[in-house]
Parts: C-alpha cells; sequence; structure tokens
C-alpha cells in the first residue's frame, strides 16, 4: 500500500478491540510510525479563516482534514503508544524529524496546522514520566528543545499551551521555559500568512498573552518574554501584510484586539523603567500591501456550470425540494439521470485550469449522483461508473490525499447504507481490482 493508506489501516486495527495483546498491539503501532515515514503531504494545511467554499484550496483542506499526512500519523502512532508504553512513545516521538515550516506567502491560502503534534508533545511531558524523574525535572529537559528550535508562527500558540500546561503550579519550570519561549519568539519574523492566522486563532495574540499573565501570577519576571512579545507584534504587523490580514475598510490601521490585550497587560505589569511601552498604531502601520490568497474556484468553465445545473435539477427539481421516490420512478426522470451519467462519465475536464481541479468536481458531481439515484439498477450503475473514474484518475499518483478525499465517500456510503445495499457495495469495492479501495472495504468488513 502507500505509505498513508498502510499506516493509517495499522493504526485503525491498532486501535480495535480485535488486538487484545499488548504486545502486538505496540508492534502494529511502531510499524504504523514507521511507515507513516513515505506519506506524500508532510504536515496537515487547513483553510485560512474567511476562506470561500468551492475552490481549490477548501477542497484541498477538506482532504486533509482526513490527517493522512506524515506528522499526523506519526504523532497519531504514538498517542497510541502513550497508555500501552509511556517511556516508548516518548522516544518515537522524539524519532519525529524537526519540523520544516517554510515562510508562506501571501498567495498561498492554506496554512499550517501542528496543535495535535504539541498536543501530544504536552501530554508526553505530563503523564510519560515517573514522580522521580519529574523532581529531577526530565519533564522540563524533555520539552525545552521543542521550544528552543519554534520557527514560525504556525507553532507558537501551541507551544504556549504546552509551556503552560508542563509549567503550571512549577514557577522553576515555567521560568526556564519562559525564558526559553521568549528567546526563540525574539528571532521569528517574515510570514504574515501563518502569524495572522495564528493570532486569531486564541484570546490573547495565540496563546502569547495568556503566558505572561501565568508568569505574573506565578511571580515570575518576564522582562525578556514582554520585550520579545512586544517585538514580535510589532515586527509582524509593521511589516509586508496580506491584503485579506489587513482588517480596516476604510485604510487605516487600527490596534488588533490582541494589541490592546497585550497592551493592557503591559500597564498592569509593575517593572517599573523595565516595563516595554505600549505599542502604538503608527508602530503597526503596514510597510506594504500584497495580494490575497489565490483559492480559484470552482464550477467555473461552461460544461462544469451546466453539469452542476443538471445534478441541482435532478436532485431537486425546479421547486427546489428533494424529490421523492415516487418522483424518481418517473420515466423523464430516468431518462435524465442515465443522460447525466452518460455525460458526466464522458467528461475530460479539458477545459479546467488543473487536474486537481477537475478531479474534485467530477468526484463530486458522482457524489451527488450517487445520492441522488434510487435503488437499482441505477444506483449499481451509478457506483461502478464512480469506481472505475476513482481507479483511473490520474490525480491518485500526484496527490494521494485528494484522491482519497472521494474515495472515503464510497467506504462511508457502505457504512451508512442499509441491507442489501451496504453489503453489494463494500462486494464491489472489494472485487475492484483496486487496491486501496479493496483494503478500507476489507477493514470496513
Amino acid at each position: 500500500m502507500p505509505a498513508e493508506f498502510a499506516s493509517d489501516a495499522l493504526l485503525l486495527i491498532a486501535e480495535s478491540d480485535r488486538i487484545t495483546s499488548k504486545d502486538r498491539r505496540r508492534e502494529l503501532l511502531e510499524e504504523a510510525f514507521r511507515v507513516a515515514a513515505g506519506a506524500q503531504q508532510p504536515v496537515r494545511l487547513v483553510a485560512r479563516p474567511g476562506s470561500s467554499v468551492d475552490t481549490r484550496a477548501s477542497y484541498r483542506a477538506r482532504a486533509l482534514a482526513r490527517k493522512l499526512d506524515a506528522l499526523s500519523l506519526r504523532t497519531r502512532a504514538v498517542r497510541a503508544m502513550m497508555p500501552l508504553d509511556g517511556q516508548r512513545a516518548r522516544h518515537l516521538f522524539a524519532e519525529i524529524p524537526k519540523l520544516q515550516l517554510p515562510p508562506l506567502g501571501c498567495e498561498d491560502a492554506l496554512v499550517y496546522e501542528v496543535s495535535d503534534y504539541y498536543d501530544v508533545l504536552g501530554d508526553l511531558a505530563r503523564t510519560a514520566f515517573t514522580k522521580e524523574e519529574v523532581e529531577a525535572s526530565a519533564d522540563i529537559s524533555f520539552v525545552r528543545p521543542y521550544v528552543t528550535r519554534m520557527t514560525s508562527p504556525a507553532q507558537v500558540g501551541p507551544l504556549a499551551r504546552v509551556v503552560l500546561a508542563v509549567g503550571e503550579n512549577r514557577p522553576d519550570g515555567l521560568s526556564r521555559l519562559a525564558r526559553d519561549f521568549g528567546a526563540a519568539l525574539a528571532k521569528i519574523s517574515g510570514d504574515d500568512r501563518s502569524f495572522s492566522f495564528s493570532v486569531a486563532e486564541g484570546s490573547g495574540g495565540g496563546g502569547v498573552a495568556e503566558l505572561l499573565a501565568a508568569c505574573k501570577q506565578q511571580n515570575i519576571p518576564a522582562h525578556d518574554l514582554l520585550k520579545a512579545a512586544r517585538g514580535y507584534f510589532v515586527r509582524h504587523l509593521s511589516g509586508r501584510r496580506c491584503a485579506d490580514n489587513v482588517a480596516a475598510e476604510d485604510g487605516s490601521f487600527p490596534n488588533p484586539e490582541y494589541v490592546d490585550s497585550f497592551n493592557r497587560l503591559l500597564s498592569e505589569t509593575a517593572m517599573g523603567s523595565k516595563t516595554p511601552t505600549p505599542i502604538t498604531a503608527d508602530e503597526i502601520k503596514p510597510s506594504a500591501v500584497a495580494e490575497r490568497a489565490a483559492e480559484y474556484p470552482y464550477w467555473q468553465t461552461p460544461e462544469a456550470k451546466r453539469l452542476l445545473a443538471r445534478l441541482r435539477e435532478l436532485r431537486f427539481g425546479a421547486a427546489n425540494r428533494p424529490l421523492t421516490g415516487e418522483q424518481k420512478k418517473e420515466a423523464h426522470w430516468l431518462r435524465s439521470l442515465r443522460g447525466l451519467l452518460d455525460d458526466l462519465t464522458a467528461w475530460d475536464g479539458g477545459s479546467e485550469v488543473s487536474e486537481a481541479d477537475f478531479f474534485h468536481q467530477k468526484g463530486t458531481l458522482f457524489e451527488g449522483l450517487l445520492k441522488a439515484a434510487p435503488p437499482d439498477p441505477e444506483r449499481d450503475d451509478v457506483l461502478n461508473a464512480f469506481r472505475a473514474f476513482l481507479s483511473n484518475a490520474r490525480v491518485r499518483q500526484d496527490s494521494r490525499i485528494d484522491w482519497f478525499l472521494h474515495a472515503e465517500f464510497l467506504i462511508k456510503a457502505a457504512h451508512a447504507a442499509a441491507e442489501p445495499d451496504r453489503p453489494k457495495i463494500l462486494g464491489m469495492l472489494t472485487n475492484s481490482g483496486d487496491p486501496i479501495l479493496r483494503l478500507y472495504a476489507r477493514l470496513e468488513l
């Protein structure tokens, strides 16, 4: 199997109640962890807030939501290992290569999402160390390299939560981690796409203010962290911004809410002359405003529009209400279904911008047609045409997770189907000759 599907299948088996031996479960998780390294996609990406639906970016984000990237699969294996063998889980996590998160451009419509990875780091630090190890601060030492290696705004919020969790009620540990966090934060710059997503994901500028508040609560000096946080905000807000991240429509650049929160925190911090001055509006005026994210909307070509309109009419009719079973027995409706299936099967997407764009639109039309088709024999014809389209799609070589977005629809259709459709669909997939469809059909059985 391709790596992401092999790893996913091994994890599904290891996580099931069919494996009762802890040793066997550990073996499967180890194998899933190793295999995951060969996944095409290294790390998960998500759509930024405000993204449009029915675009190349939104479909890519939906495909990535299945978490079949190498980092997500490895993280999942480590999490499953934790209750079986905490020490082994720690060692596996340490084997995950250092995250490589190159700066994103304003044209990028997707952003890094690494929260699961750092959530597991925090859980390991809190649960996978003995009492003696905690007393010796081994858990703090385990976390520190991940804090010092922070290089992207995408890591700031998740790592702030790790520091907060591990340093809770431990002033010495929180002080060390906060100092490391501030030193790394002071060096991060140059990625407005990731920065704007990070600060939008939580209050206090993506966790920075919460970390400062925790230091204050535990009476930990935080001058260096305050200075680093101030520089982090000013550096990004005064730099080259993406047009869709500049909030004010009138051309002004007011302080964002998280900057106001930070300024209030400064005013409440009694550090005398060492307290940094509040951030002013003049300091955060962008030096330049670049382009918006490129999303590439779907259903723009004449053929795609026509096929989508025909599907909507087939499913909802002129009254724009779902048709009844009786209406779907009428001869003219069945002819329309057959005509659309024939035209959809023949559609080659020659006028679409990319192969992935064509694949997602055609896959979506097949899904809609399958939802519309009544049982026998029409649904069987749609199922077979859909399966053939998936088995022959060129996109499965270039981006297996994009391909799986629509392939998994058939698996879910089988899962949700009542008798006798369920065994029929699973039998069709099992006997399809497609190894990936066959694998997931057997897992479903």
